[in-house]
């Protein structure tokens, strides 16, 4: 089958990290022999959207796949409507807001199938059924597919979760070759082209902010050695030297992250690197290490600098470490960059005013403030409308 696999427009800025999640979806599908494109819609946020849907139905496709935040599926709803007004296509959407609200995006009749969860399977489970019973598979087939949703004497079903994937080894590595990654504006500190890897699945943590909704609080990792192929294909395939890990948390296991620094070390691979952390996941050896295997750059996310901010919204880690994680960071000659939110709850003009004081304080090579944004599916967006339900609306 033909499949064409779409990222949306968001906000009025260029996407600079390729929808990686799209990239393995794509790898599964050709591992099946199916032929796949992707469009990125996002790397023109200026051009008319009905000229990305033009390229999209100018493909062929027979079927046609979204990947849908909550912050840009009124744009997944634009598009769908362009797309489904120029051909008779299929669509299915996935992704954290599909996984939200199944049976609401299914009220939408220009949407055929919802996946939600864990995407890789359960798309090429549906694409399976759909080649062998066309045009349309029978509901009795559908309904055997975990992490479907579709629509059967209409009415919404919503099929058992999926299961985890749980060897993260066994997945192809995403299809970076649909992408044109020269479109991406991903630097590194140096102004070199920098590429995302993801090495890690899902945070044991609890912070209130976070959306756990697709793989909870678990934690699947790869393998040292699976992510050292990845690097040599990189570095072989691409000429990369600059990677961004884009993990939650990738510094969770550490006895993983120092396997794979050594294995770095050991094969006289020239890279360098970066990534997220927490504060209370590296110790002063570690980065020594790290800093040896080429990282160059960490981004913390410290949120607050009032401790009572911290608990209220499950960090887990105190100011003092905060502050030591910086430092030894800046010791060992690593860049740090922090990451804050401004308007936490039960924040106050003084409190902010303690957050931003910290980030001058800290020997930080960058700090970014955000404003907090309660995301549906996180504990901050339950906790908000617990205090204030007439808030939320359809």
């Amino acid at each position: 089958m033909r499949v064409a696999l779409v990222s949306p427009k968001w906000n009025k800025m260029v996407n600079s990290y390729p929808p990686l999640g799209l990239g393995y979806l794509a790898a599964v599908l050709e591992r099946d022999e199916h032929e796949v494109a992707i469009f990125d819609l996002g790397l023109e946020p200026d051009a008319p959207l009905a000229l990305g849907v033009e390229r999209v139905t100018g493909w062929n496709p027979e079927l046609v796949g979204f990947t849908a935040m909550t912050n840009n599926y009124y744009s997944v709803e634009e598009t769908v409507a362009l797309l489904r007004a120029r051909i008779d296509v299929p669509v299915v959407l996935g992704g954290p807001h599909a996984t939200l609200f199944p049976d609401r995006i299914l009220s939408n009749p220009s949407v055929d199938y919802v996946i939600y969860g864990e995407g890789e399977e359960t798309l090429q489970e549906l694409v399976r059924a759909m080649a062998q019973e066309r045009p349309r598979p029978s509901d009795e087939r559908l309904r055997g597919i975990d992490g479907l949703a579709f629509v059967a004497d209409d009415r919404a079903v919503v099929n058992a979760p999926r299961r985890l994937i749980r060897d993260l080894d066994a997945l192809p590595l995403p299809a970076r070759h649909l992408f044109d990654l020269g479109r991406y504006p991903l630097y590194a500190s140096d102004g070199e082209p920098m590429v995302t890897l993801l090495s890690s699945r899902g945070c044991p943590y609890n912070c209130s902010y976070c959306f756990k909704g697709i793989v909870g609080r678990t934690y699947r990792q790869r393998s040292a050695e699976n992510v050292l192929a990845e690097i040599r294909h990189l570095l072989e395939t691409y000429d990369y030297r600059h990677f961004y890990f884009i993990d939650d948390l990738f510094t969770l296991d550490r006895r993983r992250l120092a396997a794979l620094a050594e294995g770095i070390i050991a094969e006289g691979i020239d890279i360098r690197w970066q990534c997220l952390a927490r504060v209370d996941r590296v110790t002063p050896d570690l980065l020594q290490l790290m800093h040896r295997a080429g990282c160059r750059e960490i981004h913390y996310g410290i949120e607050s600098g009032d401790a009572e901010a911290l608990r209220r919204i499950g960090k887990g880690f105190s100011l003092s470490q905060v502050r030591d994680a910086v430092t030894w960071t800046a010791r060992a000659r690593i860049l740090a960059k922090g990451y804050f939110m401004l308007g936490l709850p039960g924040d106050t003009e003084a409190t902010m005013q303690e957050t931003i004081r910290l980030a001058c304080e800290l020997e930080l090579d960058q700090a970014m403030f955000s404003l907090t944004t309660p995301f549906p599916g996180t504990r901050l967006w339950d906790e908000l409308v617990a205090r204030q339900p007439e808030m939320v609306f359809d």
